[in-house]
């Protein structure tokens, strides 16, 4: 203690045992895993309607996107 307040580790000075130890919480660890998840489905459905909209026959204004497993109407 100097002058009355208690001196801290600078963050530096952390280990990476103290960054990780809130994992240690069961209801932590399945929400930041859940999230871990979601984000990872989200970014595989971007690449996916990406991929699919690249691949798409056609010009645009021949695609009908009331039926999408339909083939072009457009010769």
């Amino acid at each position: 203690m100097v002058n009355g307040t208690r001196a801290t580790k600078p963050a530096s000075a952390v280990s990476f045992g103290q960054t990780l130890s809130s994992l240690q919480y069961a209801g932590f660890r399945r929400l930041w895993l859940g999230q871990f998840g979601a984000s990872g489905a989200n970014w595989m459905e971007i690449v996916a309607r990406s991929w699919l909209i690249y691949d798409r026959p056609g010009p645009p204004s021949c695609w009908d996107w009331s039926a999408p497993c339909a083939p072009p109407r457009c010769s």
